[in-house]
């Protein structure tokens, strides 16, 4: 009987780290001890995946892109900081696609990546400081056709 109940708490100790590990993003810079890394090979950047952008049409909202993007700060700029405040941005970002919509003129439902640039210099400009982006990686961006195709 010890023997069983030592073997059901060793696979329940196996299976509830095996969900944890599996629930827990892992970031290969960070596994082997360094610092956080993107394709370009900068520790200096700001995830802002699944960024949700309303898409207008004279003014109507006819859908959302589903936009994923890195920033890499500028140097001079604390990253830390940005990261910790990474809700503030998207907020600001989410209210000048408001002002602009960022769909492409005869296809609304592709991002419009000139627009879009744009529009985050216009936020890092006024949020952080003018120059603050040394570049953007646009990993992504997606439409759900619900409302119109385009």
């Amino acid at each position: 009987m010890a023997s069983m109940t030592n073997s059901l708490r060793l696979l329940l100790s196996v299976f509830l780290i095996t969900c944890v590990a599996l629930m827990t993003p892992v970031n290969s810079a960070y596994a082997a001890g360094g610092e956080e890394e993107t394709s370009s090979g900068s520790n200096k950047t700001l995830d802002l995946s699944n960024l949700v952008l309303p898409v207008e049409d004279d003014g109507k909202l006819i859908n959302y892109l589903f936009v994923s993007v890195i920033i890499t700060v500028a140097d001079g700029n604390d990253h830390w900081k940005l990261r910790e405040e990474a809700h503030i941005l998207r907020d600001e970002i989410l209210k000048e696609a408001h002002k602009q919509t960022v769909g492409l003129e005869n296809h609304p439902m592709e991002l419009d990546k000139v627009k879009f640039r744009k529009m985050l210099d216009t936020v890092f400009d006024r949020e952080v400081g003018p120059h603050s982006i040394a570049s953007i990686e646009i990993l992504a961006s997606d439409s759900l056709n619900i409302f119109i195709e385009g």
